[in-house]
């Protein structure tokens, strides 16, 4: 699935000149697969598709890039928590309407 987020970068552009940057990141997950006893987990990768500012493609220095690999990961992970709690939130909802049917 492919997802997309603000992700913001600030760099020194001089002594005593800080810029701070608002991007937009583009970014796909591979599933997850858990483990099982015969095969290993496997897949829940972050790829980086874009990463844009203005609508132009920005460039990342490797410390940023490293930061941002970790926001991309975060962003999946509360995604996937996220659904997760709306899917028991809606089986809770089933069981309780059964009850009172």
């Amino acid at each position: 699935m492919t997802y997309t987020f603000t992700f913001h970068v600030e760099r020194d552009c001089g002594p005593f000149d800080q810029r701070e940057y608002e991007l937009e990141v583009t970014y796909s997950i591979n599933r997850y697969y858990p483990e099982t006893h015969l095969q290993p987990a496997e897949g829940g990768d972050c790829e980086i598709l874009s990463v844009l500012l203005d609508g132009d493609e920005f460039d990342l220095t490797q410390d940023e890039e490293d930061a941002l690999q970790i926001a991309c990961q975060q962003d999946a992970d509360e995604r996937a928590n996220d659904a997760a709690e709306y899917r028991a939130e809606q089986s809770r909802d089933e069981i309780m309407m059964e009850k009172w049917a």
